[in-house]
């Protein structure tokens, strides 16, 4: 199940939180990877939003930045 979703302007990848795990697709390919160990991310998040290279998400009334995922 797909908790949240964002797409990154800076390249057009789509970012997906499904369940605790991170997914970056590739608009084009539709290739998937996953960033960090399943846990990586907080349970039940409500919304994701890129600011940057900077990936926010929110569970509730908690933020939590996400800095530089997927970048070198």
């Amino acid at each position: 199940e797909c908790d949240a979703i964002a797409r990154r302007p800076a390249d057009g990848t789509i970012w997906v939180v499904l369940g605790t795990s991170l997914v970056r697709i590739d608009p084009v390919t539709l290739d998937m990877v996953q960033f960090g160990a399943p846990g990586a991310v907080p349970a039940h998040v409500d919304e994701l939003v890129w600011q940057g290279d900077d990936l926010y998400a929110s569970v509730g009334a908690d933020l939590y930045r996400i800095a530089r995922v997927g970048r070198p």
